[in-house]
């Protein structure tokens, strides 16, 4: 889960465990998070169920590109290709560990890393979990920031497991 993500989401109470591979990203949670853990997030380091599980996948950073201009020479299609395996293999896990929900993110617009990857699950309402500020952006259930909104590219959906 993205730093900022995590201290939003810890601030409104939930009990939130932070999960990821490079300890440089979990470092700026360090106090804000009740537990951390370093893991390669497609073999699961946890024994037991979370209701909820917010995949914040590795991705291109296309929504990031206004920011991070060199984006645009830095990716290639083997980049592209490289992350959706990696998104479907962390989602492949995330099943295993959500019972109810699964909170699928990237900092991403592209298609591929987005709406291929969760195609054929079962989804809910975007908008039904998010501020009505944020609800704006919901289009057919699905949260899709774009230049428009002032913020990064940036798409989540629900995935309802029950």
């Amino acid at each position: 889960m993205g730093s900022g993500k995590t201290i939003v989401t810890a601030s409104r109470g939930a009990n939130v465990i932070s999960n990821d591979i490079s300890i440089a990203r979990l470092r700026p949670l360090i106090g804000r998070s009740r537990k951390i853990v370093v893991s390669d997030g497609r073999q699961s380091a946890f024994r037991k169920r979370f209701e909820t599980v917010l995949l914040d996948a590795p991705c291109s950073a296309t929504g990031t590109i206004r920011k991070n201009p060199e984006i645009k020479w830095r990716l290639r299609e083997s980049d592209l290709q490289n992350f959706t395996k990696l998104q479907r293999e962390l989602l492949a896990s995330a099943r295993e560990l959500a019972s109810r929900y699964i909170v699928y993110s990237t900092c991403s617009l592209e298609p591929e890393e987005n709406d291929a990857i969760v195609a054929g699950s079962k989804r809910a309402d975007v908008a039904d979990f998010v501020n009505p500020v944020v609800a704006r952006w919901v289009d057919q259930g699905v949260l899709r920031l774009t230049p428009e909104s002032g913020a990064d590219g940036f798409t989540a959906f629900v995935l309802a497991l029950n």
